[in-house]
């Protein structure tokens, strides 16, 4: 009715298979402050211990760890050029990559993805990967996002390389020894399709 969104968690059982566990609703102090919560679930990210759910400008973090799920961590300012996405969010063990990341670069927008490590006690973000040869806003980079291990990948539909919205997509490796040991995102590969015609939107 308020268009606030919600996201309801299952567990499977052995024998009576997928069951109801609860739903969640958006949480703050306020809990909409102009908006940000609107349509909680339009993505989600699932761990052993950790559910991330987007909303239109907000991550919120429940723990699933014990009986019932708590608020965990509330990220503000998670604004896009676009909505978040169904594959637009993904965990591996303490990384959450999300679907965002807006940087002003003088007086340009750039969307792509913000990775986000966990010390023991928050969720901070650590890295910001955008491709290099970004058009202001007009990509859609980071509509699908995937992490695994040191390996990060994000989408880009609306690239226009190999003719209109014809897409591409980028892969970057975590590079420990980089950065004076303090690791760091390098950039490997942009991948295209190479039967794509306009209005493919690969990735």
């Amino acid at each position: 009715d308020t268009n606030h969104g919600a996201a309801h968690i299952y567990h499977r059982d052995a024998q009576k298979g997928w069951a109801y566990d609860t739903t969640l609703s958006p949480w703050g102090d306020p809990p909409f402050p102009d908006g940000d919560d609107r349509f909680l679930g339009l993505s989600v990210a699932l761990s052993n211990s950790v559910v991330a759910v987007a909303s239109q400008r907000s991550i919120l973090l429940y723990d699933i760890s014990g009986e019932s799920a708590e608020p965990l961590q509330h990220i503000r300012d998670a604004d896009g050029i676009f909505r978040p996405r169904h594959r637009s969010m993904d965990f591996d063990n303490n990384r959450l990559m999300t679907h965002v990341s807006v940087d002003d670069f003088g007086d340009a927008v750039f969307a792509g993805s913000r990775i986000f490590e966990f010390d023991g006690a928050d969720w901070s973000a650590t890295a910001t990967l955008v491709p290099f040869d970004i058009a202001t806003g007009t990509d859609w980079a980071g509509y699908i996002v995937d992490l695994e291990g040191d390996r990060a990948m994000i989408t880009s539909p609306y690239d226009n390389d190999l003719g209109h919205r014809t897409g591409s997509a980028y892969i970057w490796e975590f590079d420990q020894s980089a950065n004076g040991g303090d690791g760091e995102w390098i950039f490997k590969s942009k991948l295209w399709s190479d039967q794509a015609v306009g209005e493919d939107q690969f990735g």
